[in-house]
């Protein structure tokens, strides 16, 4: 079994409330010892003051809190010497350090088993919920690393990036949040706690740049970034609520492109209006399937899980669906055994499967067309490779004869006679008083010129009689087929770097169109996010300028209310008065009072006569 290690043992939580109540004691300008420490835990988060205790050692031998004998300054401990506590130093940067402190299943620190392939570790208890088993002997990889061993290249890594481009679109509208990049300045110590940081907009990084090899090094990404939301801001936080919803559905697309990466390709594309009737890689099943309340219905089938069946319908919504497999019919069966109501979106649903089912045999046919060409090139290949082993046969015999010339040429050692032995045929000379000529075949000419020159005798001056050539056409025939050979391959080989050529710009096509959709939906974006943020800054800025107005507004107002309560007014036509009669009334001209004190103002003026 792998060598269990302690990395830490203090809780995340409340090691982040013990830096907190060590600062706000530091800023008080006092010593933050155990009795100061434990006073605030209990009146600010409602700690025992044993598990504080317990939390502070834990702390010290992590290395996350600093323990030091300090004297004091003020007070009835002037000069006593005490324990006092110091945070650490904020790191801005990731540690050196080679593997994580906190297990990747439980999130929580303890006895742990490191990963031989990456930094993630795990208790071997959360080993056993997970059904895994760690190895008597040798090293333990995580599932990510596992995973990766095994090199299983079903998609290409340009297309599995843009697969997962689609996920985190997905996965960024659901959590604006979590694309926001790392301010070190809202998140104190961060790096202290988190070995390896990454959001969503580091993951986008990586599928620009096309560094996913496999779907789990993306799924571990997203476990890695719910794993550091835990373990920072604990799991009963908003925050990690809405990463748990995230990852989820990250998960969920995942599996999706397991089961089938074209539907779910096309399905986030859809570049064309039958994108549905499309064929895949992988050929589904066409089936008749029924949901309660609804008729029978053209689907496809996209996986099955014992009694049940997910279809995905033919149709203007192509909808998805579990349903039993009591209520799954044939596509061969009759319509009218099945009484269905045909209905406008019925009649939709039947011409979307009969177009899919006519490039399916479309597909069929041009598949046979290629497998009849991969035979008819190994046939050709075959006839090449057999000509030139019978050329190469009928060229050995010859040589042979040379050698075997050669071998009785320089073996004989009279200067008469000389024996020449070719193709199991002996011709025998004359005496040597005579000069007989010697018969030799006519392929060696060359080599019976030079052994009549070193053999004959000075004195012989006829010339050696040559026996007429046999004709063979042979070079000509296979300088035919090699012709011939070499013009099929010719043509061939413009055929195919035709078809290459059209389906690298069909390719190049297509990924134009994806990268144009991802500009587009990028400019939209940010487009929006600029947006968002004029109106924000557009309606502070109205808000501090109606508030201002408001102030001044009021101000006003203020001063002349003071000025207007300083002032007589006259009782009759509330102009500014002039002459007071008694102790409320005053008048602004004789007219006003005439008129007043007649209408009024004589039963009940208190003015003395």
């Amino acid at each position: 079994m792998p060598r269990v290690v302690k990395r830490r043992q203090a809780d995340t939580q409340m090691l982040q409330q013990l830096w907190e109540g060590i600062r706000v004691i530091r800023e008080q300008k006092q010593i933050a010892n155990l009795e100061r420490i434990t006073k605030f835990m209990s009146r600010e988060y409602h700690i025992n003051p044993k598990d504080t205790q317990k939390q502070l050692n834990f702390g010290v031998r992590d290395g996350l809190i600093i323990k030091e004998i300090s004297k004091g300054n003020k007070g009835s401990k002037i000069g006593i010497e005490q324990e006092g506590y110091w945070c650490i130093e904020q790191p801005d940067e990731t540690t050196k350090d080679d593997h994580d402190w906190y297990c990747f299943e439980c999130h929580k620190s303890g006895e742990v088993i490191r990963c031989h392939g990456c930094f993630r570790v795990s208790h071997p208890k959360c080993l056993e919920k997970r059904k895994e088993t760690a190895p008597e002997h040798g090293h333990w990889y995580c599932w990510v690393c596992a995973a990766c061993r095994k090199k299983n290249h079903t998609v290409g890594r340009s297309e599995l990036n843009k697969l997962l481009g689609f996920v985190l679109l997905r996965m960024k509208e659901k959590a604006r949040e979590l694309y926001k990049k790392l301010n070190l300045k809202d998140t104190p110590y961060f790096y202290s706690l988190i070995h390896t940081h990454t959001d969503l907009s580091s993951m986008q990084q990586k599928v620009d740049d096309n560094k996913y090899r496999f779907l789990e090094e993306f799924e571990g990404d997203a476990d890695l970034m719910l794993h550091n939301n835990i373990v920072y801001y604990g799991s009963e936080s908003e925050r990690v609520e809405l990463c748990e919803m995230v990852v989820e559905d990250c998960k969920h697309d995942l599996t999706e492109i397991k089961v089938c990466k074209d539907c779910y390709k096309m399905s986030n594309c859809r570049t064309s209006k039958d994108w549905f009737c499309r064929p895949c890689a992988i050929v589904h099943e066409l089936v008749w399937a029924q949901m309660k309340g609804f008729g029978f219905w053209p689907a496809k089938v996209i996986r099955r899980e014992g009694d049940r069946v997910d279809v995905r319908f033919f149709g203007a919504l192509h909808q998805r669906a579990w349903i039993a497999a009591s209520n799954i019919r044939d596509i061969d069966t009759d319509i009218k055994k099945m009484k269905t109501k045909p209905t406008p979106g019925w009649h939709n649903a039947c011409r979307e499967l009969k177009k899919h089912q006519g490039l399916l045999m479309a597909k069929d046919k041009t598949l046979k067309k290629e497998k009849d060409k991969e035979k008819e090139k190994e046939k050709k290949s075959d006839k090449s490779n057999k000509a030139h082993k019978t050329h190469r046969a009928k060229k050995r015999p010859r040589e042979t004869d040379i050698t075997e010339q050669d071998d009785a040429i320089s073996s004989s050692n009279c200067d008469h006679q000389v024996k020449v032995q070719a193709n199991d045929n002996v011709t025998s000379s004359q005496d040597s008083n005579q000069g007989s000529p010697i018969s030799t075949e006519p392929n060696t000419a060359k080599r019976r010129k030079t052994s009549a020159s070193s053999h004959s005798p000075p004195h012989e001056a006829s010339p050696p009689e040559q026996s007429s050539p046999a004709k063979c056409d042979c070079h000509e025939k296979y300088t035919s087929i090699f012709a011939d050979f070499k013009t099929r391959l010719e043509q061939d080989h413009h055929k195919e770097k035709e078809e290459a050529i059209t389906e690298a710009l069909e390719k190049m096509r297509a990924e134009m169109e994806t990268d144009k959709q991802q500009t587009i939906s990028r400019i939209k974006d940010t487009m929006m996010a600029e947006i968002d943020r004029t109106k924000k800054q557009t309606r502070e800025k109205c808000q501090e300028e109606y508030f201002e107005e408001i102030k001044k507004v009021e101000a006003k107002n203020k001063e002349e209310l003071s000025q207007a309560k300083k002032k007589q007014w006259c009782i009759n036509c509330e102009e500014e008065a002039m002459y007071h009669c008694c102790w409320n009334t005053s008048y602004c001209s004789i007219n006003c009072q005439q008129i007043h004190w007649h209408k009024e103002h004589k039963k009940l003026c208190r003015r003395k006569r």
